[in-house]
């Protein structure tokens, strides 16, 4: 796993061929994030190599989510011995400090043994241990033996800084407003009608209910939490004026309900100021606070919670309980709130808690396909599949890590893509990739000069007197491996969304390679009509949006399984 896992292609197919093992996989991608020590033996078989060249390295090895590996150097006849790390998808300034000891096996018994700590970086990836010796005397120092040269390298890595958590692709790529502001009008599509004749409805039998004296309520939540139990204290006309729960429950006598329990001490509704404790125990003690505060006059404490698990509660809670005065805000969060490796996790569980909610469906499938964008837009890197694996996988708790399978073996599906549009729109421009099928796929869109009338898929007729600009669409596919490695066929379609709710399309139905890895439409419409107001393609901001249906790719050649390192140069 360590010398053939530095691939993204090879960490998927090996994820999806053994998606109903994912506690084996989770397992050995905490070893690879998490150890911090490992040993690679490389035995060297073509030393003959570096009379005619200057270097000849080992392969990628991993340790600490980091790719390590030995470099046989050559300089005026001298050969050393390096140690390079690299950081392939990190930021510039990343760095990592280890403890490396370096050793040559020498047959005669005189190994040479040499150990350093160093920090290596961006700027410093290779340290030197200096164990000099003339390429033309190592094999007579005993250094050589049957042909082969063995070294063997101790990598201890104690710190390590900057190691990028994914691609670091914006949701905004493809079509996800997170900067909208909130308004009344952003309440949950599902329930903003209803919930507002309910609470209307609600509202007038409050008013013809006897008035009750303002009573303080003690709510204790919280109970599993680090701190223990925390108590939270609301005014009882806080919770009549907001819930047709509480409405009712302190108007009448007390009644049991699911996750709400009267404290042994009270056995009944207090309407003379004196205290009313109840134990909440399926919330956690900051959705019972945020929400109260905000109950009581605060709504900007909503905007200091960032969990998604969090949020969702809220809604939960609001629909348990017939409250509706912060819904549409909290449903406005959520779909504002930005997506992260970090908490991918906890938007997955929310999405859970929505979709058991009659009323919140809608908003489920939106978390659900941002959730499906974001994993394709960002995974297409080993380190972020790796540290996901790693940090997500708990024996008691797996779906999440299940559900990303599920993604990565999918080979159908589709995602949107927008552009700005301005008059120096001459170049094309290619979207952002997702993974589809273990492969990157992009749309690209822009001004194509072509001669004559029209041009489809790759040619087309040609008028020598006439040349006239097209708008130009296509889908381009791309691999990790070299030119001759992959072939598939792929049925898609390109679609250009207008701003009336009409749609151009073209299908497209032909086999990619790295050769011909785009396929499409040099005229998918004429410039004229691409930017006509009465096609209405572009909105009032000149941004055009476009989609790429994926119905079916069927793999011909290229299934990467393993970087093709033999257990027998690396023990």
């Amino acid at each position: 796993s360590r010398c053939n896992f530095a691939s993204w292609q090879v960490i998927i197919n090996f994820v999806v061929k053994n998606k109903d093992k994912v506690e084996f996989v989770a397992k050995i991608f905490k070893a690879l994030k998490f150890d911090p020590c490992a040993t690679l033996k490389w035995i060297v078989t073509d030393m003959e190599k570096l009379g005619t060249q200057d270097e000849l390295s080992s392969p990628k090895f991993i340790v600490n989510n980091l790719e390590w590996k030995v470099v046989f150097a050559k300089r005026n006849g001298m050969v050393d011995v390096k140690i390079e790390c690299s950081n392939p998808n990190s930021f510039p300034d990343w760095s990592s400090k280890a403890e490396v000891e370096v050793t040559i096996h020498n047959h005669k018994g005189n190994n040479i043994v040499v150990k350093k700590i160093g920090v290596y970086s961006e700027r410093k990836p290779t340290k030197s241990f200096h164990i000099w010796a003339h390429y033309n005397s190592i094999e007579k120092e005993g250094f050589i033996k049957y042909g082969e040269v063995t070294v063997e390298a101790k990598i201890n890595v104690l710190e390590s800084n900057g190691t990028k958590e994914c691609l670091g692709v914006p949701e905004e790529c493809f079509g996800f407003d997170l900067s909208k502001p909130f308004t009344e009008d952003d309440c949950c599509p599902s329930t903003k009608d209803k919930d507002s004749d309910e609470s209307s409805r609600c509202s007038k039998k409050r008013k013809s209910a006897p008035p009750l004296d303002d009573s303080v309520v003690i709510f204790s939540c919280g109970e599993g939490e680090a701190n223990g139990p925390v108590e939270i204290l609301v005014r009882q006309s806080v919770l009549t004026a907001s819930s047709t729960y509480f409405a009712s429950m302190f108007s009448q006598n007390w009644k049991k309900a699911k996750g709400l329990t009267l404290n042994p001490d009270t056995d009944s509704v207090s309407n003379n100021n004196q205290s009313i404790r109840l134990t909440l125990t399926e919330y956690s003690s900051n959705v019972v606070k945020t929400l109260f505060d905000y109950l009581a006059g605060f709504p900007r404490m909503l905007e200091h919670v960032d969990d998604f698990e969090e949020l969702a509660d809220m809604l939960r809670f609001c629909d348990f309980y017939g409250i509706q005065k912060p819904v549409a805000h909290i449903s406005h969060r959520i779909s504002t709130l930005k997506l992260t490796v970090k908490n991918l996790a906890a938007c997955w569980r929310a999405s859970k808690v929505l979709g058991s909610l009659a009323k919140f469906t809608d908003l489920d499938t939106e978390l659900v396909f941002r959730f499906y964008t974001f994993v394709r837009a960002n995974f297409a890197s080993w380190q972020t599949l790796v540290a996901f694996f790693a940090d997500n996988y708990q024996e008691e708790d797996i779906g999440i890590l299940q559900s990303v399978v599920k993604i990565l073996a999918c080979k159908e599906g589709d995602f949107q893509y927008t552009i700005k549009f301005d008059e120096r729109f001459k170049m094309k421009k290619i979207s952002s990739p997702l993974l589809f099928s273990n492969f990157l796929w992009s749309i690209v869109a822009g001004r194509h000069p072509v001669q004559g009338a029209s041009a489809a898929a790759g040619g087309g007729g040609h008028n020598q007197n006439q040349e006239e600009d097209n708008f130009a669409l296509f889908v381009k596919c791309s691999s990790e491996q070299n030119s001759d490695e992959w072939k598939l066929k792929l049925d898609a379609e390109l679609h250009l969304h207008s701003t009336d709710g009409m749609t151009y399309f073209g299908d497209v139905k032909d086999v990619m390679s790295q050769k011909k890895a785009m396929k499409g439409y040099f005229e998918f419409l004429t410039m004229s009509e691409f930017t006509n107001p009465e096609n209405q393609c572009l909105n009032e901001d000149k941004i055009a949006q476009f989609a790429l249906k994926i119905k079916s790719i069927q793999l011909i050649k290229g299934s990467k399984l393993s970087l093709g390192v033999n257990e027998s140069i690396i023990t």
